[in-house]
């Protein structure tokens, strides 16, 4: 299905849109598909469903504006990272007049927490709901489970636009888990695609071409590697921190994966982390630690610690996720030189073995309409209207890409929570274009202006040597970026999904932090030689002790 997907995507060539305000920032992604035509204007109202259903060969049209007022309450959460125009807030904005002048819809918001979670525990509670909001995995399963949410499956079929659509069927399995029975009781926020999720090991650029080193395939030959850096600059091998967040990314190349929920040999769901071939590869990270590889004092340094050290040299090779140039690039580059960046690198294999990336459950958020809500179909109208201002006006020549900034630069788009979502295929969209830009230059027209500011933002770097583009190279726009190594695990599907693929049983949140912590306290000692490699048994039995057997229990109680 996502090969399938994917080459729909490059066979239209329609990329879409959410614009970013600064080189310096990590972008956020954008939302495409493929557009429709802006219906006419038509003079018969719509109609509320709830009490007089469409007939199923009536089509309503969703742009149609209500012939008098209608009031939606909503619950927000605070959108700390948003910059408004003077005169501008959360309730009061570009969006809220939007859905006022274009389908007499006013939007009241009754609260805006930046803790929005407990404060919505506590409205559920006391059974005081908005009309529509948004809730976490936990949250959506309580709800319907009270029958407090609307049915909104005829609603949506009703007025959901094939951009709309097309953007939900897009990754089927999340969205499935919006239903309940065949009937959809929400919208699924979705999330940043299968483009961002391989991890990778980025080694530093200059050494590797003083080197002359090949790509690592084996683990052989990255330990190979990361023993002549140490020969050669001092230091030690592999930036990690006492989380062994970093370190555990590199799991994968010995088929073992990091907390996410896995088919056991007995037919039944078990944790990843507590498997035998998680012990193979503490095996090998405690011989990292005793040849050097790994630093001595990581058990007490935090990230900052971590980074400080890949800044000033000390180190040429560190796992981390595709936005590493972001993070660390430009530092490192005012730090030492414009050679001194690293590039991503396939994690190798450990056993000759197609190495797989681990997906946890990747949605989320929901966003529901109240029972009692009197125009359930005023959900799909503004997530219509939100998806058509992201990905279909300037294609449509409505907007130009400066009007479409007023909407969504600024990280304005995050002020829209009840009406949010995002596009699994915006990441590879924009690698395309900026791939296709940087080949064809000035003759290329961009379609996405996203696309279009993450390939200026990487020329700052490649024709002016700004360090704060360094993070749109090494993403989308060189020949070694990490979307380009990580193409073919999208195109493969070289992925493996939990099995814990929606809510999240009671249980598993209850003993979460506890579990996970104990794991990292019995990986440590092993790493560092406190413990034998026989001392995983004892991880495992004091892991299942200490609440992992209910935890086990709940998954396959609730997923088998």
């Amino acid at each position: 299905m996502l090969k399938r997907t994917i080459s729909i995507v490059l066979t239209f060539c329609l990329l879409f849109m959410l614009l970013l305000t600064s080189c310096a920032k990590t972008p956020e992604a954008v939302t495409p598909a493929e557009p429709e035509p802006e219906a006419p204007e038509v003079s018969e109202p719509a109609k509320d469903t709830e009490d007089e259903p469409e007939p199923d060969d009536e089509v309503v049209d969703w742009w149609e504006p209500y012939p008098e007022p209608v009031t939606i309450t909503i619950f927000n959460a605070m959108a700390t990272d948003a910059i408004y125009p003077d005169g501008d807030d959360i309730e009061h904005n570009i969006w809220t007049r939007e859905y006022k002048e274009r389908f007499n819809i006013d939007v009241v918001t009754e609260w805006v927490s930046d803790d929005y979670a407990t404060k919505l525990n506590l409205a559920i509670s006391s059974k005081s709901l908005a009309d529509m909001f948004h809730v976490d995995n936990a949250q959506f399963a309580q709800l319907k489970e009270a029958g407090a949410l609307y049915d909104i499956t005829d609603v949506y079929e009703d007025y959901v636009s094939d951009g709309m659509r097309s953007l939900m069927e897009s990754d089927p399995d999340v969205f499935e888990t919006a239903k309940t029975d065949g009937r959809l009781f929400g919208t699924p926020h979705l999330h940043y695609g299968y483009m961002s999720m391989p991890n990778y090991v980025w080694l530093r650029k200059d050494w590797m071409e003083e080197g002359q080193y090949e790509p690592p395939e084996t683990i052989e030959e990255l330990e190979a590697i990361m023993k002549d850096f140490m020969a050669k600059h001092g230091g030690y091998g592999m930036a990690i921190d006492q989380t062994l967040r970093y370190l555990l990314y590199m799991t994968p190349c010995f088929g073992a994966y990091h907390d996410i929920w896995v088919d056991g040999d007995d037919g039944t769901i078990q944790y990843s982390s507590i498997q035998p071939e998680m012990k193979t590869a503490l095996e090998t990270f405690a011989q990292w630690y005793k040849d050097g590889i790994l630093d001595s004092e990581f058990a007490s340094k935090d990230y900052n610690a971590m980074i400080e050290d890949v800044v000033n040299g000390k180190v040429g090779a560190q796992p981390f996720l595709n936005w590493w140039g972001y993070a660390v690039g430009p530092d490192i580059i005012r730090n030492i030189s414009d050679k001194a960046y690293f590039e991503p690198y396939a994690l190798p294999s450990a056993d000759g073995k197609k190495v797989m990336h681990p997906v946890p459950f990747p949605n989320s958020a929901y966003s529901v309409v109240n029972k009692d809500c009197k125009h359930p179909e005023a959900l799909i109208k503004l997530l219509n209207f939100k998806y058509y201002i992201a990905n279909e006006s300037v294609a449509l020549g409505d907007k130009t890409v400066e009007e479409v900034t007023t909407y969504t630069g600024n990280n304005l788009d995050h002020i829209t929570r009840p009406f949010y979502f995002q596009n699994p295929l915006d990441e590879f969209n924009q690698y395309v274009e900026v791939q296709e830009g940087l080949r064809l230059g000035d003759s290329y027209k961009f379609n996405s202006p996203t696309a279009q500011l993450k390939y200026n933002c990487a020329l700052d770097f490649l024709e002016r040597g700004d360090p704060d583009g360094i993070g749109y190279v090494l993403q989308v726009g060189a020949d070694r970026c990490s979307y380009a190594v990580g193409k073919s695990d999208v195109e493969e599907d070289n992925f493996i999904r939990s099995k814990l693929w929606g809510e999240t049983p009671e249980i598993v949140l209850e003993y979460g932090s506890t579990l996970k912590d104990l794991l990292v306290e019995g990986f440590t000692k092993i790493i560092v030689g406190a413990e034998p490699i026989d001392y995983f048994e004892t991880i495992v039995e004091n892991w299942k002790a200490a609440g992992g057997d209910e935890a086990t229990a709940a998954v396959n109680a609730a997923y088998k």
